[in-house]
């Protein structure tokens, strides 16, 4: 709820575990090695696990919005048509959206399998991870599609490891380095910045869903006090709510 009193903590080896019964999961739905796979589940642990579990299958996940508005779902659409998914990951209460865009994709001859978080067993059985090359695919990041269409840019593994290291050297060695991120992981700084960022150097993250900040932008600024943070990220608009919802005096416990 943006708040540490219904915080869920898993370790590395819980996101470990957690992503491996997603693969097998997804294996057993027939997803495997070069298959392209839309993940579009909220911000959150889940949305981790399915990410890391496409990727030990050998299959390319591509971040997307959940279709929440019919903006969203003409993008959705665009990006589903111009990728041809194997299967889409998204959480049941859009299941009346997805299904509306289903439809529109048998017309073009897509259908995708339909992939829930709650239909996965935790307990499930792991796969074994299929051997990946620096070159290929680890997965496709879409334009906005303001000014057009949604164009997709394909990264690969070693693109991701290259702007690890890039962010490692700018930011520098901090072993006490404790990040903190409320941005949607469907962009590059909430995805490559952040997230895999923290996966790669090994620092522990707390997450935020980007609906709790906007609601209250106090709640990042007590995340940050709560749990000592030493690393956040976020663009001008962000500060910019956070000075307009608090005033001088509420700020003393910060």
């Amino acid at each position: 709820d943006g708040t540490s009193d219904t915080e869920t903590r898993w370790s590395f080896a819980d996101t470990a575990m957690s992503s491996g019964a997603f693969a097998a999961h997804l294996n057993n739905r027939g997803i495997g090695a070069g298959d392209r796979v839309i993940l579009a589940l909220n911000p959150g642990l889940d949305y981790i696990a399915a990410l890391y579990g496409l990727m030990r299958l050998g299959a390319i996940p591509v971040p997307c919005f959940p279709p929440l508005r019919a903006k969203d779902s003409d993008r959705f659409l665009a990006i589903a048509r111009n990728c041809a998914p194997k299967a889409i990951v998204i959480d049941s209460p859009y299941a009346e959206q997805i299904s509306a865009i289903r439809d529109r994709l048998k017309l073009d001859g897509l259908d995708p399998d339909i992939v829930n978080p709650e239909h996965v067993a935790r307990t499930a059985t792991d796969v074994t991870p299929v051997p990946i090359w620096p070159t290929d695919i680890a997965l496709i990041q879409y334009t906005s599609g303001s000014t057009g269409a949604p164009k997709g840019v394909c990264l690969t593994h070693d693109n991701l490891v290259s702007n690890c290291q890039a962010l490692d050297r700018s930011m520098g060695h901090d072993p006490d380095r404790v990040g903190l991120s409320w941005l949607p992981p469907y962009h590059d700084m909430g995805l490559m910045g952040t997230i895999i960022l923290s996966m790669y150097q090994g620092w522990p993250l707390v997450l935020m869903s980007p609906m709790h900040f906007v609601q209250q932008p106090r709640r990042w600024l007590n995340a940050i006090t709560e749990y000592g943070v030493t690393t956040t990220v976020g663009p001008n608009f962000s500060l910019e709510l956070c000075v307009d919802a608090l005033g001088e005096d509420e700020t003393d416990d910060l």
